[in-house]
C-alpha cells in the first residue's frame, strides 16, 4: 500500500530540503510527497527530485491544518503521514 507524505511549509525552504534529502534516502521508497507552500508569492524554489515523487500545491492560507487538509485531498496513498518542514 502507498505512503503519502504531508508537508506544510512556509518561508522555510533551507529546512524544507533538508527534509526531502532525508526522505530521498530512506531505504522505503513506495511513497509520494505533496508539499503545501503557504508563502506569499508562489515562487516555487526548486524543490524537484529525481528519486521520489513530489507534488507542490500554493496556498495562500496560513493555517498548518488547512494545509494539512489539502494534502489529505489530493493523496493518492492509503496511509497519509504528515511532517513538518524541519
Amino acid at each position: 500500500m502507498k505512503l503519502t507524505i504531508v508537508i506544510p511549509t512556509i518561508n522555510r525552504y533551507t529546512d524544507l530540503r533538508n527534509t526531502l534529502q532525508n526522505l530521498e534516502e530512506q531505504y522505503f521508497q513506495d511513497f509520494e510527497v505533496i508539499v503545501v507552500d503557504q508563502t506569499n508569492i508562489d515562487t516555487r524554489e526548486d524543490i524537484g527530485s529525481e528519486k521520489i515523487t513530489i507534488q507542490y500545491f500554493h496556498s495562500t492560507v496560513k493555517s498548518a491544518s488547512a494545509a494539512r487538509n489539502l494534502g489529505l485531498l489530493e493523496a493518492k496513498g492509503g496511509i497519509i503521514l504528515f511532517l513538518d518542514d524541519d
